[in-house]
Parts: structure tokens; C-alpha cells; sequence
């Protein structure tokens, strides 16, 4: 059934293409997609018109094909059949879009190959590269490869737009014929210079060639540099003014499950990063908690998933990487307090001030038990080990507003 539909989809997305002629943004990277397809579509929408899907699950073989036909993915195998009986008409039809920007994620080896086959990019960005999906890749350095593989897929007069300082995505090549735009703190072209922000808001800057961008958002967190930058590069290669940059990526609001601030229980403040965890986010997210003005700072951190033989030396390398960032820890899950937690000791966290627990649910009871006015709490882990939204929900003010500004909410969730 699978393959029928994915055979289906295939043929139904290059109608469409065929029948639209918009251009391809594609996105891939191991962490930072979703923002940056956020942030790349506030761009192109000051000047053009854009077709986008901020959600989850549609940067597969499955789900970013329905993006370009405008469908939601099915709920239950009649709803499949239905979507499959309908996707002739919708191959068909005439949109009327400027631009596709679409993520495309690599759980495997093949996945970039499959989607490029698919969708031909015009631009492509990658975003960074990790220790990702290591059960399947085995190595970073076969993440790279992976992801470099979108930009085999550009033809002559496309764009790639790479980011600079990760050790990977510098050393790729594109192909002859590309243009290369860099961002980065080390790039030239889209130079990050820094961020700095207050409880509410962050004042992002940047050099773009020989001119000074300032940007004001209401999302805090280095990835918001990076997506910013990414999203700065692709105003710049469509020749969109700077003035609607900034005045564009000014309305960002960060992606649910991404560093949201949130109102908290007992006068606290949440820093919601719960919808998934590697060890570059992990960092990333520890590094907000630390500069973010409170009183105490309370690390609430899951496993992180899919880093086969690495898990053990990650979590440790995380564990001592937190001291000095937080107060208290409190981790959820076996791996989490085996390794995380015994590092975070061993480097120097008082052991007084460590806690684990096997949920997430019960994490979130102990630590609304112990907040107090002031109070910084990061919630971060991978959405298969750890599911941290739910123990968000449990210390939100208003948890009746989960369903609105929490990742992977509603009756389907719930029974998970």
C-alpha cells in the first residue's frame, strides 16, 4: 500500500510542477529546518507569492509531496484511499505561487537522492550537519554526504546557500555553474555578527556585504541567527530589498517546540524547546538558558534519539557541557539519568541539586512542585525518547493553551 501511494504521490507532484512552474526552495540540514523555512517564507512573501507548510511531518517521501498539492496528511487508511483518488484533479490544478519552499529531512541514506528525483531544486540551503539519525548513517561524516547530495541536484544558474561555520557544510562544493552564498559568523557575504536579547525579545545583527542589518524578534536563541542569515541570503539572491527583510523576519514567531517563551506556573518562565533534541540543539538551548535573565535556572532535559553507538558519549559530553549553565537538573528517561546526569556529578553539579525521573508527566508534577517567582525552566529532548511537551503542559500557567503553543497536541497525541 505504501509503495502504490508513493509511486501515486510521485507522478502527482511532477503534474503539478509541470503545471505550475514555480520556483524550488529546498531545505535540508540536521537541526534548524523548520525555522528557516519559516523565516525564508516571511522574505519571499514581502515581494511574492509563496506556497509553505510550517508543520510537522512534511519533509518526507510522503508528506512534502502533499505540500505541493495543497493536502494535509491522512488520519486512517480511508482517508488515504480517498486523498489517492483525488490526486489526479489535484496534480491539475493551476496555483497561482511564485515560490515552493520545502524541507526535505534524511532519516536514512537515499531519502535527499529520492526527494531531489522528485523536486528539483533552483535554491538549496543546508543548514548545518550533527550527529543525527546515527542508527542509520552510522557516522556524521555519512550525514554530510547526505545532505550534500541536494546540491548535486541544482542546475546551472541555482543558488546554495551554505552555512560557513560548521565543519561540514564549509568544505562542501557546489556544482559548476552555481552560485554560492555563504552566512555565518565566518562568512563574508551574510556575516553574523550576534544577539542579544532581554526576557521578551532579541536584537539580531548582521553585515550583509557592506551593510548593517538590525532585526527585532520575539524569538530568542543562536539558531535564530543562522535561520535569520539563511533567510537573509535568499532575500538577497531574489533581489528583495533590505527594508522588507527586516521588516519580514521582524513578524517571526519562533516554530511551536522551538525555544517559545512561555508563561509558567508560580511566576516562572518556560523556555519551550521540547520538540526535539541532538547534541548541537542541546547546546544551543543550554546557551540560551545560561544568558537568559531569572532567578534560579532549571534544566528539565530527555534523551536524545537515533545516535546508535554515539548515545553514551553524548549524553556525557552534555552532562558536563550544562555546568555552570544551570542550577538544578532534572532529566527524564533511563539514558538520560545513566549518563546525562552522572556527567553533569562528575563535572560538578551538586548532586543535592539532580533529579531524575522515568516520564515526562512526572518530571513536569516535581518541578511545578518546587518553582518558585523567577525561575528559568529550559524543557528539551527527542520527540520518540522523551515527549517533553508533556511535562511543558503541566507547568504552564495556562495549560488549557497547550493545544495552541505546544508541539504534537490533540486526541491521536494523547494516546501515544
Amino acid at each position: 500500500m505504501k509503495k502504490i501511494a508513493k509511486t501515486i504521490l510521485g507522478a502527482a507532484t511532477k503534474a503539478a510542477i509541470a503545471r505550475n512552474h514555480y520556483r524550488i526552495i529546498a531545505i535540508t540540514g540536521s537541526v534548524g529546518k523548520t525555522s528557516t523555512k519559516k523565516a525564508v517564507s516571511l522574505v519571499l512573501q514581502e515581494k511574492y507569492k509563496v506556497l509553505s507548510f510550517v508543520e510537522e511531518g512534511y519533509n518526507t517521501e510522503f508528506g512534502l509531496p502533499l505540500i505541493l498539492l495543497e493536502r494535509k496528511i491522512p488520519r486512517s487508511k480511508l482517508g488515504w484511499f480517498i486523498l489517492m483518488l483525488l490526486l489526479p484533479l489535484e496534480a491539475l490544478k493551476k496555483r497561482n505561487y511564485d515560490y515552493a519552499v520545502l524541507e526535505m529531512g534524511a532519516d536514512r541514506p537515499g531519502d535527499i537522492k529520492y526527494l531531489t528525483n522528485l523536486v528539483k531544486p533552483d535554491i538549496a540551503i543546508i543548514t548545518n550537519v550533527s550527529g543525527v539519525h546515527l542508527e542509520k548513517f552510522g557516522t556524521v561524516n555519512n550525514v554530510a554526504k547526505e545532505k550534500a547530495k541536494i546540491l548535486s541536484a541544482l542546475a546551472e544558474g541555482g543558488a546554495a546557500i551554505i552555512n560557513t561555520d560548521n565543519e561540514f557544510t564549509a568544505k562542501m562544493a557546489v556544482p559548476q555553474g552555481v552560485r554560492k552564498i555563504t552566512f555565518g559568523r565566518k562568512s563574508n557575504e551574510i556575516k553574523i555578527i550576534g544577539q542579544s536579547f532581554d526576557s521578551h525579545s532579541s536584537l539580531n545583527r548582521f553585515k550583509v556585504y557592506d551593510k548593517v542589518l538590525e532585526i527585532k524578534s520575539n524569538a530568542v536563541g543562536e539558531h535564530l541567527l543562522y535561520s535569520f542569515a539563511a533567510a537573509i541570503a535568499v532575500g538577497v539572491s531574489e533581489k528583495i530589498d533590505s527594508n522588507l527583510i527586516v521588516s519580514a523576519l521582524g513578524k517571526y514567531l519562533p516554530v511551536r517546540g522551538r525555544i517559545n517563551i512561555i508563561e509558567g506556573a508560580s511566576g516562572s518562565v518556560i523556555l519551550d524547546d521540547s520538540y526535539n533534541a541532538s547534541p548541537a540543539s542541546m547546546k544551543n538551548a543550554l546557551d540560551v538558558l545560561e544568558k537568559f535573565p531569572g532567578k534560579r535556572k532549571i534544566a528539565v532535559l530527555g534523551a536524545m534519539g537515533e545516535l546508535g553507538g554515539q548515545a553514551k558519549e553524548a549524553h556525557q559530553k552534555i552532562g558536563s557541557y550544562l555546568v555552570g549553565k544551570c542550577d538544578i537538573l532534572v532529566t527524564v528517561g533511563d539514558i538520560s539519568k545513566k549518563y546525562l546526569a552522572k556527567s553533569a556529578i562528575d563535572a560538578g553539579l551538586a548532586e543535592e541539586n539532580v533529579y531524575s525521573f522515568n516520564g515526562s508527566a512526572i518530571a513536569g508534577k516535581y518541578v511545578k512542585e518546587i518553582l518558585q517567582s523567577g525561575d528559568i525552566v529550559l524543557f528539551k529532548g527527542s520527540q520518540n525518547a522523551s515527549r517533553m511537551e508533556k511535562a511543558v503542559k503541566i507547568v504552564m500557567k495556562s495549560p488549557e493553551s497547550a493545544f495552541r503553543r505546544l508541539p504534537r497536541q490533540g486526541k491521536e497525541w494523547e494516546r501515544r
